[in-house]
Order: C-alpha cells, then structure tokens, then sequence
C-alpha cells in the first residue's frame, strides 16, 4: 500500500482519538449539568446521569482500544506483514471491543425500558440504533477476522511450496 494513505488513516486515527478523550472529559461534565436543570423531564432521570456517563466512557475507552489495534494492522500493512500472526490477535482484539460496546449499549437500552422515566423517546431511539450498529460492526469483524485468518494460513501453505 502506498505511503498516502496509510499516512492520511494513522492521521485521522490520531483525530480520532484526540476528539475521543474529550468526549471521555465532555459527557459526564455536560451528563451532571445537565441532570440539574429544573425542567420536569429532566427530574425524571436525575440519578440516571452517573451510570449513563460511566457507560459512555467505557464505551468510548472501548473504542479507543479498538483504533489502537487498528493503527497496529495499519503499522502491519505498511510494512508489508499483514498475512503473518499479530494480525489475529489484533483482529480478536478488535471484535472483543466493539462486543463490549455493543453490550454497554444494550445494558443502557434495557435501563432505559426497564425503569419508569428511564430516557426520553429521542435518547431511547439513539441507544437502540447504537446497539444494532454495534452488533452489526462486531459481526462484520468477525466475518473480518476468519477472512483474515484463511488468508494467513493460505499465505503460509504459499510459503511452504515456494
């Protein structure tokens, strides 16, 4: 692959990861703020600021994670070895992140139907949505993953004849 774009990814990976910590500082400072206006919607889920925040942030950490093992395959890909056997591990890594997201998304849904006044409608949508985009990303990367796995092992197989 070409210096460009891997230049032009690690650089967006870097954006990526810089807008990331600040959402990890943001969320809870506007979550609290917000849970202490005097509106009646919001008096409604006054308690429910702290463990929506938490999630988020471990939600967004799971991301974060996951752009690290990204840069690593990209880093793999520059140098040319990316059919070799970190890629695996990386690959896993990533799913396992994006699974853990995607479950902190669903724990968030299921609070937000289980408890009286658990969210609004709008926030409600917006959980589920990032529940089956998460499930939808987790179960492209392990599609990922086994075509990456059959094509280390036929690099290896290659590698043996030649």
């Amino acid at each position: 692959m070409r210096r460009v774009p891997i230049t032009g990814l690690a650089i967006a990976l870097a954006f990526i990861l810089f807008w990331s910590l600040l959402a990890q500082v943001a969320i809870p400072y506007f979550a609290y703020q917000m849970a202490h206006w005097d509106f009646a919607d919001v008096r409604a889920v006054q308690m429910l600021w702290l463990p929506y925040s938490i999630a988020a942030v471990l939600a967004i950490l799971c991301g974060q994670v996951a752009i690290y093992f990204i840069y690593r395959l990209l880093r793999l890909v520059s140098a040319g070895t990316i059919f070799s056997a970190p890629t695996a591990q990386y690959t896993q890594g990533i799913v396992i992140c994006f699974g853990i997201a995607t479950g902190l998304s669903a724990l968030v849904t299921l609070a937000q139907l289980l408890i009286p006044d658990g969210g609004h409608f709008a926030t409600l949508f917006l959980t589920i949505s990032a529940t089956f985009v998460g499930l939808a990303l987790t179960l492209l990367m392990v599609v990922m993953r086994g075509l990456l796995n059959s094509a280390v092992a036929y690099r290896g197989e290659l590698d043996q004849v030649i």
